[in-house]
């Protein structure tokens, strides 16, 4: 039975681990060519968040140009509570992973969820222009 939950569990991961480095153009494996050693991935899949963070922090400013000063602060709330539902869905996700690969794993997840946010801020753009 336990043998049973081991592997299920590290065929979920291994999923989402996959889904996750196949995400935007500059995902994990743009940043993590040619590193084999885990430290190398943990640093490379921070560079992709940081990376993908930044883009979302400038489709953010754009979209708020386009909006009331009414929307811009209730759009501030939203994002400050999308910030903790991405936090907090992949810690829930995580919460079996190993300790050495959870840094890259966390970076691979958060990296997902933000460039997903920004892809919606960019339909709200669209939408508004």
């Amino acid at each position: 039975m336990r043998l049973k939950i081991t592997l299920a569990k590290t065929a979920i991961l291994g999923g989402l681990l996959a889904s996750l480095l196949i995400t935007s153009p500059a995902n994990a494996t743009d940043f993590c060519a040619g590193k084999y050693k885990q430290a190398d991935l943990n640093s490379c899949t921070a560079k992709a968040l940081a990376y993908e963070d930044k883009q979302l922090n400038q489709t953010y400013k754009e979209f708020r140009t386009l909006l009331t000063p009414q929307e811009k602060e209730q759009l501030k709330k939203v994002q400050l509570l999308w910030i903790e539902f991405r936090d907090k869905s992949c810690d829930f996700q995580l919460r079996d992973v190993e300790k050495s690969i959870y840094p890259m794993i966390m970076n691979n997840c958060q990296t997902k969820y933000t460039e997903a946010r920004r892809q919606e801020l960019a339909i709200e753009i669209d939408r508004l222009q």
